[in-house]
Order: C-alpha cells, then structure tokens, then sequence
C-alpha cells in the first residue's frame, strides 16, 4: 500500500495535468476524471485489437 504523501504526489501531479478536477466539501476533497482529457488521452494511446490485413 502506497503512503499518504505518495498519493497526495501523485494525485497533484493528475490535477496538474488536467485528468483529475477536486472539490472541497468541509474537511472532504472529492476527486473526478475530466472526461474530455480522459478521451483526448484514451485516443492517443488506443492500440487497434486485431492486426490489419
């Protein structure tokens, strides 16, 4: 299992990049994929499933 500092790294590092947004809820932070830079990465780094003839 991975530390707190760990993840807190490395979930900075996420934010940095535009594939995580957070909320503040009180003393809660909430975490979410940004769907558009998700998709934008899933299309650059899809690998076709069967070879092309």
């Amino acid at each position: 299992m991975a530390s707190q500092p760990t993840i807190s790294h490395h979930i900075k590092v996420l934010r940095d990049n535009g594939l995580v947004e957070s909320e503040r809820r009180g003393t809660w932070v909430y975490y979410r994929l940004v769907p558009e830079t998700v998709s934008a990465l899933t299309n650059v780094i899809s690998v076709p499933t069967s070879p092309t003839p």
